[in-house]
């Protein structure tokens, strides 16, 4: 049977063919913008060649991300913008080296606004295309897994999780006893059936999981791919552990994997999250006296004691700082033990305030002062982290970051009390999900959220 090696070249091709449409048409959009003076400099042959010539190594980047089948659409549409940037870069680049001047900055953005929209959108639109003929039969990758081990199973569930991935498995492969109710109708073989199969049925891919290199079928997956002129990919046991996935490092001559940083481990995404905090903050601070006035009468009116209230909550990297809050209950009441519906210890205002979530306006301030974000995994009690770091494997993830006025677990409904462990195994699970995922599109539709949220009114804020 022959392989389909059609089925991985069509997407790269694609992919590469779109990424030059993209430069071509966002070259169009600034001819068709710019004046006569800018028009003669654009169409002249060194500005021409160096647009090409830095559209290279961006159709480069792109074809890789094409070549996997499983890659997410953000990640692939994240992967054109960084072409795009990397456009931008060799073509700068090549125009001083031209020594070409001319080019007004106004044009080189309408240039590269363009291509930043038109990119992604049209990569994005090639990986839909794809996987909606990967859904029909068309383009489908034959895959053998060698192991029959948790890891195995685990990746054939990701192969059937998505049809568009075009992977079928046709057969598994293990000296061990092989689970058919796992299996299904795959064929199952032992490693001695592995290589005369491969060949026969013009497999495309070989996955092993084997981790023991005493274990003989780590050799014959390889010896088979090569005689069969088929590639073999390795997967690693410990992926399981790493949500975010892992990345490969070389050390010497070996290779070690890591899990995969956050975004927010890089200098730049916490530069961008903090500028915008401070952004946002900082309207917040301004405009917050038109709020403190009428709410500092109404808890002064309702009830003995201050108008605001500090709570020593846990932060970044697991540091202590002091939660600035309008007080909502009664002075003198224990603050010891979360908040629950129709809570004798709140007052009238204060149960309006909870409910509209104005309460937490103060920590406008705790974020400027570095000590909280706009948008990021809530603060808890001291008492509620030493007693959860205890019971949930990753709660202390969810202190890499700096905690926030609102949260993805909390526009998502796990907001209010936790009074069973499953509650906040969910929150944290959001809340990782969140450092994980961050971007500032993701921050924008957290608040967003939020806002309707509030306007609508939210049956576990009290």
């Amino acid at each position: 049977m022959k392989r389909n090696h059609r089925s991985n070249l069509m997407p790269r091709v694609a992919m590469v063919v779109v990424s030059l449409l993209a430069v071509a048409a966002a070259y169009g959009v600034t001819f068709g913008w710019a004046d006569e003076e800018q028009r003669a400099v654009w169409s002249g042959s060194g500005v021409v060649m160096a647009t090409l010539a830095a559209w290279l190594p961006a159709a480069w980047r792109l074809e890789r991300y094409s070549s996997f089948r499983a890659v997410k659409m953000e990640s692939l549409a994240r992967g054109a913008v960084n072409a795009a940037g990397q456009h931008a870069l060799v073509f700068v680049t090549l125009l001083y080296l031209l020594d070409i001047d001319n080019l007004a900055v106004s044009s080189l953005a309408v240039f590269y606004a363009a291509l930043l929209l038109l990119l992604p959108t049209l990569c994005v639109g090639v990986r839909s295309v794809t996987k909606y003929f990967r859904r029909r039969g068309k383009g489908i990758s034959r895959v053998v897994v060698v192991g029959a081990d948790e890891t195995a199973e685990r990746l054939a569930g990701t192969f059937s999780s998505d049809e568009g991935f075009g992977y079928k498995v046709v057969g598994v492969f293990s000296d061990k006893e092989i689970d058919e109710s796992v299996w299904g109708g795959v064929y199952r073989g032992s490693y001695d059936e592995l290589e005369e199969y491969v060949g026969r049925q013009g497999v495309d891919e070989i996955y092993c999981t084997v981790a023991d290199e005493t274990d003989p079928g780590l050799r014959l997956a390889v010896t088979a791919a090569e005689k069969n002129m088929t590639r073999c990919y390795f997967v690693p046991r410990l992926s399981r552990y790493a949500g975010s996935g892992l990345e490969m490092r070389e050390l010497g001559h070996m290779v070690v994997f890591a899990p995969r940083e956050s975004p927010l481990e890089s200098v730049v995404g916490r530069g961008l999250k903090r500028g915008c905090d401070i952004m946002i903050a900082g309207v917040g601070a301004v405009l917050f006296p038109i709020v403190w006035v009428p709410v500092a009468i109404a808890i002064k009116l309702s009830s003995r004691g201050p108008v605001f209230y500090r709570q020593r909550r846990t932060g970044y990297m697991g540091k202590e700082f002091s939660c600035l809050k309008f007080r909502t209950m009664h002075c003198g009441a224990s603050d010891s033990a979360q908040c629950g519906k129709n809570d004798p210890r709140v007052t009238s205002v204060g149960r309006f305030l909870r409910h509209t979530s104005l309460d937490e306006l103060p920590q406008v301030f705790n974020i400027l002062a570095g000590d909280m974000s706009v948008v990021g995994p809530r603060p808890h009690m001291i008492s509620q982290t030493e007693e959860y770091s205890r019971l949930i494997d990753r709660y202390m993830v969810r202190h890499s970051v700096r905690p926030g006025l609102t949260g993805w677990a909390q526009v998502n409904g796990f907001r209010g009390t936790t009074d069973r462990l499953w509650k906040m195994e969910r929150r944290v699970e959001h809340d990782v999900w969140y450092i994980e995922h961050w971007s500032l599109m993701l921050d924008l539709k957290i608040i967003l959220r939020t806002a309707l949220n509030i306007l609508r009114g939210e049956e576990n804020a009290f």
